[in-house]
């Protein structure tokens, strides 16, 4: 049967309308528009969030998801830092230079036979410490990684560990959260975000459960290290003398990678990152 082409002109228009408005239609998707799990890669571990009530840590200072993927987050945005450097072993992060972002883009496991399991850092710092740590040793040392990068959401789990410890024995919130700031940073706020930071112990002092203490400081071990990490590019964070202006409470487990030319010109001049970083602007 023949058909005019008016008739076959129209169905084709008819056609290419209902192709269009179907390709116009948007799958569904979540409201964050994030197609991956924010779930943490790193696991907690219980060791970190034990703190001696002689002390408590910038237990410090949180971890991230290594590899979230977010493809939503802001590329643009940067993390805040006090160094008018672009060394990136100069980051400074602080209560007043807060994290935009997570850190994780450089980060590694370190190795089980030198640290302890599961702790990631950043690997063009690695060697170092893997450096340090052996020479530690070679000194009659067995030194312990406590702990090392830790996301914007463990951070938090910590801080809020704490504050909710501290609210239990009769504290309220706001004095909950002025103890836990001692020594714990609020989330975006720690270096252990950077996966710069690492507390550390020794074998011997976590086989004896006593945590992290100022009585670490006591150890041959925690002397060797604030007499020689600076030849590795490591530096004691969080000094007795300079409470005032890190405004963290003394720290004699948390050492911070800054690079060997930095970490001797701190220890020459007895002088925190903080007062290091305003001398270079």
């Amino acid at each position: 049967m023949f058909r005019s082409p008016s008739k076959k002109i129209s169905a084709v228009l008819v056609l290419t309308a209902l192709i269009t408005a179907l390709s116009s239609c948007s799958p569904v998707s979540d409201q964050s528009g994030s197609t991956v799990s924010k779930s943490a890669t790193n696991q907690i571990d219980s060791s970190d969030l034990s703190v001696s009530d002689a002390t408590s840590s910038d237990t410090a200072v949180s971890s991230k998801n290594v590899s979230s993927g977010n493809s939503s987050s802001d590329s643009s945005a940067k993390p805040a830092s006090g160094s008018l450097t672009d060394d990136w072993n100069l980051i400074l992060v602080n209560l007043d230079h807060p994290l935009t972002e997570e850190q994780d883009d450089n980060l590694i496991d370190l190795k089980v036979a030198k640290v302890a399991k599961g702790k990631k850092f950043d690997k063009r710092a690695a060697q170092d410490l893997y450096d340090m740590f052996d020479a530690a040793k070679a000194a009659g040392h067995n030194l312990y990684s406590r702990s090392t990068y830790r996301t914007f959401g463990l951070q938090q789990t910590y801080y809020d560990a704490h504050v909710n410890k501290y609210m239990k024995q009769g504290m309220t919130r706001a004095e909950a959260e002025k103890k836990t700031e001692e020594y714990t940073a609020r989330p975006k706020t720690s270096e252990h975000h950077t996966g710069l930071a690492i507390d550390i112990t020794t074998d011997e002092w976590e086989s004896a459960g006593k945590g992290l203490s100022i009585f670490f400081e006591n150890t041959d071990a925690c002397k060797w290290l604030k007499a020689n990490a600076h030849k590795y590019g490591f530096i004691l964070r969080y000094p007795k003398e300079k409470e005032s202006i890190t405004k963290i409470k003394y720290e004699p487990w948390h050492f911070r990678y800054v690079g060997v030319e930095h970490a001797t010109k701190i220890y020459n001049q007895g002088i925190c990152l903080e007062e290091y970083i305003d001398s270079l602007e």
